[in-house]
């Protein structure tokens, strides 16, 4: 929110069709932005990323994953379109999977503890 509020100065209603709902509290934290090289290797994998989270709660996650040649987005050059996939394995199964061209966006995606 733009604006900040004291405890209990925010009333929400919120209609649900689940009895046992809850709401909880998430922290974000500055957005990390790096750039780096990548040549793919010889079975297309152009990166791996590691993610660690907590043994005790959920870790939600975003991430945005552009290309880009010699420092100028592809989705910004309308001549080249790259397909590349995402996929986020667990223990090398994959658990999720999404395709683009030129630019892939994760939003809010949450890893359980378990």
């Amino acid at each position: 929110m733009p604006y900040n509020t004291t405890e209990g100065q925010l009333m929400i209603d919120l209609n649900t069709n689940q009895e046992n709902f809850e709401l909880h509290e998430i922290v974000g934290c500055e957005p990390i932005e790096y750039t780096d090289v990548y040549t793919p290797s010889k079975y297309g994998i152009i990166l791996k990323e590691k993610v660690f989270i907590s043994p005790t709660e959920a870790t939600a996650i975003s991430m945005n994953i552009r290309l880009s040649k010699d420092g100028t987005d592809l989705s910004e050059l309308e001549s080249v379109k790259r397909h590349f996939k995402l996929e986020i394995l667990d223990n090398g199964k994959v658990i999720h999977s999404k395709e683009g061209k030129n630019q892939i966006t994760l939003s809010h995606f949450l890893f359980r503890c378990n």
